[in-house]
């Protein structure tokens, strides 16, 4: 449903959000609101927020289900649906209510974790659902856990940016995707030494470009495209020309745990 809004909002289409708005409405009226004001967990045959163990499912769901009401709240404003504007707006203050139990001093947490979850705390800020009083402490959170899937690490980067912070965007880019990067060009240089500059030289572009990259969803495919780059301007300077074909070098990549 946040997705649909996106394609909007890039796109322009209202024909689209005409077709896709009552059922998205109709999906959200599903869940209902519980005693402590947090959706009550609706159990299905995908009951799965993310890979791990350590996935803080209420405050996921509720962040996600915030953030979809407000995505249909914009949808229909743009269509004029003003009928539904009362049970959108009851509804996000239900769980708004109900989030502000989830926070403590370390960040929002319910009693599904012992600890914080990125996720959880990287779509509290998205959902609008955090305030900017509590931005450092999550950005704490985004620092030092790490239990995102690479799916769920696009919501995480994009949290970081709304907040301002590109370096820790960065710094968890970089930890991530740091050997990846470095494998892809060991296996085109075959010179360790050459793969350590071509390394520097694909994060100081990161460094450059961080705050232009609007589609965090695709951060590894730049980073592939950066480093193959790289390595080809590297072979241009000593007019070497046996680079890898781009299918093997994505192949390797795929290689590679992140």
């Amino acid at each position: 449903i946040v997705g649909f809004l996106t394609y909007y909002e890039y796109t322009g289409d209202k024909a689209f959000i005409e077709k896709v708005y009552g059922a998205s409405l109709d999906y959200l009226k599903l869940w209902e609101i519980g005693e402590n004001n947090l959706v009550v967990h609706r159990e299905g045959s995908w009951d799965w927020p993310d890979w791990g163990k350590k996935a803080d499912m209420t405050a996921i769901e509720n962040a996600w289900v915030y953030y979809a009401l407000s995505s249909v709240e914009k949808m229909a404003g743009v269509l004029g649906e003003d009928k539904d504007i009362s049970f959108i707006t009851e509804r996000k203050n239900a769980i708004s209510k109900g989030y502000e139990a989830l926070w403590t001093e370390d960040g929002f947490k319910s009693e599904d974790v012992k600890k914080p979850d990125d996720r959880a705390n990287a779509l509290a800020v998205l959902a609008g659902l955090a305030k900017k009083e509590q931005y450092s402490t999550i950005k704490n959170v985004l620092t030092t856990t790490k239990n995102s899937s690479p799916y769920m690490e696009y919501y995480v980067l994009e949290a970081l940016c709304k907040m301002g912070k590109y370096e820790v965007a960065y710094d968890r880019i970089k930890d991530r995707y740091a050997d990846m990067v470095y494998r892809l060009a060991l296996l085109q240089v075959k010179s360790q030494a050459d793969a350590d500059d071509i390394f520097q030289e694909v994060f100081i572009r990161l460094v450059k470009n961080i705050e232009k990259l609007q589609s965090w969803e695709h951060v590894k495919a730049w980073l592939i495209k950066v480093t193959i780059n790289c390595s080809r301007k590297h072979f241009a300077k000593f007019e070497i020309k046996n680079f890898l074909p781009v299918e093997e070098i994505e192949e390797t990549a795929k290689t590679v745990n992140l």
